[in-house]
């Protein structure tokens, strides 16, 4: 396994070059400028505070800074009350780059399946279409969200900026203390359980913790002591 250093020093010397080549490339296609329009409007991703976007990236690895790229997107739409408001959203992505063996086996996507996606462009485009007016919800927000701006931001693409609210923190508001894993929280919360480290069955699974702890703030169940202690008691077990 290549350590992050060699990571570093490879990226600098080799890699860089290429995503420069591939940024360069990313101009002449058709998408760039609608993306770029769609991107600079004064309303850009304003969010009607009634629809959520809960999503889910599967990538190469952990760095998009060292030329990790997105190879998955999955997404559903919630709204206010609770229900799905449109199709979901899945899309593969080819990556510029080759997939690692352990990225394949972990994710279960094939090489006929990569090969056979659509570039990062037009994928990018069809999410941003997809999720506009929306707030982007994820579990943990904060890699997925950087791993999208850096990707734009590498492309050469405006800044994106879109608003967002981080499950897992929200979690960890509710519930102080609480294991705040997808993983655990689903089997805590008696939720349909899928195969993970896929990108749309990761986002149903985040959809459905997010519903739920939408039920929790409506319902003011947050004062009920024995809710939380009940949870805490658990994850200490867990924990141990």
């Amino acid at each position: 396994m290549e350590t992050l250093g060699f990571r570093f020093l490879k990226y600098f010397l080799f890699d860089w070059f290429r995503v420069r080549k591939e940024a360069s490339e990313a101009k002449q296609h058709p998408a760039f400028n609608r993306i770029c329009r769609l991107l600079d409007k004064e309303d850009n991703f304003q969010a009607s505070g009634d629809a959520f976007t809960v999503f889910d990236l599967e990538t190469t690895g952990f760095f998009p800074t060292l030329g990790d790229e997105i190879i998955s997107i999955g997404a559903i739409k919630i709204n206010r009350t609770n229900e799905e408001v449109s199709e979901s959203f899945y899309r593969i992505i080819r990556p510029v780059r080759k997939v690692p063996k352990t990225v394949l086996e972990i994710t279960g996507l094939s090489i006929s399946e990569i090969k056979n996606g659509a570039p990062f462009l037009e994928v990018f485009e069809d999410f941003l279409e997809y999720c506009n007016g929306s707030t982007l919800v994820a579990h943990p927000a904060g890699f997925d969200i950087s791993f999208l701006q850096t990707m734009a931001k590498r492309m050469g693409l405006p800044g994106f900026n879109p608003p967002y609210m981080d499950c897992e923190e929200l979690v960890k508001q509710l519930f102080p203390g609480i294991n705040p894993q997808l993983d655990y929280l689903i089997r805590k919360f008696h939720l349909t359980e899928l195969e993970r480290h896929h990108a749309l069955n990761d986002a149903h699974m985040t959809g459905q913790l997010f519903v739920k702890l939408l039920e929790i703030l409506e319902k003011g169940q947050l004062d009920e002591v024995k809710v939380i202690e009940d949870l805490t008691q658990q994850n200490e077990e867990i924990i141990d």
